[in-house]
């Protein structure tokens, strides 16, 4: 293994437990051992995590004084959750703005609007469109938007959306231009 990989594991094995940790609880409360069968950890690995999203306030426990033998049940804090569910869906739809709003993404439909390219053409084109900077990461960035909307195919081909798409921002864009030009005039 190369240098890293063993840490990488361990991090997708504990973000693979938290995420089975999660869901079973979702389908609700559950005592330790529940759990422990439910997501085939021993009980010591199981604690280990639970202390972990315990401690990152996303479940909590509780002893149940009225059940034989007294069990801890273990409950999702879904106000916690459903917070940062609505946190990360904000966030997501400022990215997905940002991204209709960027200029790269609409040079990329533009390139991809008069025949189809590879990643290279683009990344040239682009160059060649903005002159300064480095432009690797807003324009994978941009790449992945479109892919992940459906306005592009992952072979580089403008879908009918994107056009579509394209097309509404583009004659956005002359109308700005237009009436910039006008004020500009008027000044």
């Amino acid at each position: 293994m190369a240098i890293g990989d063993k840490e990488l594991k361990q991090e997708v094995d504990k973000f693979q437990i938290t995420l089975k940790i999660l869901k079973a609880l979702s389908d609700g409360e559950k005592s330790i051992a529940e759990l422990s069968r439910t997501i085939g950890v021993n009980r010591s690995t199981l604690r280990y995590y639970l202390s972990l999203l315990q401690s990152e306030n996303k479940i909590y426990s509780q002893r149940m004084q009225s059940l034989p033998g007294r069990p801890t049940k273990i409950f999702l804090n879904k106000v916690k959750l459903e917070k940062e569910e609505l946190e990360f869906r904000k966030k997501a739809e400022e990215y997905s703005k940002k991204q209709e709003e960027n200029p790269i993404t609409l040079d990329i439909l533009m390139i991809l609007n008069k025949e189809k390219q590879t990643t290279e053409q683009i990344f040239d084109e682009i160059k060649k469109n903005h002159q300064e900077g480095n432009f690797i990461a807003p324009i994978l960035s941009s790449l992945s938007w479109l892919r992940n909307r459906g306005l592009i195919k992952e072979t580089y081909e403008i879908t009918p959306e994107g056009k579509k798409f394209f097309i509404q921002k583009d004659l956005k864009n002359k109308i700005n231009k237009i009436s910039q030009n006008n004020e500009d005039k008027n000044k």
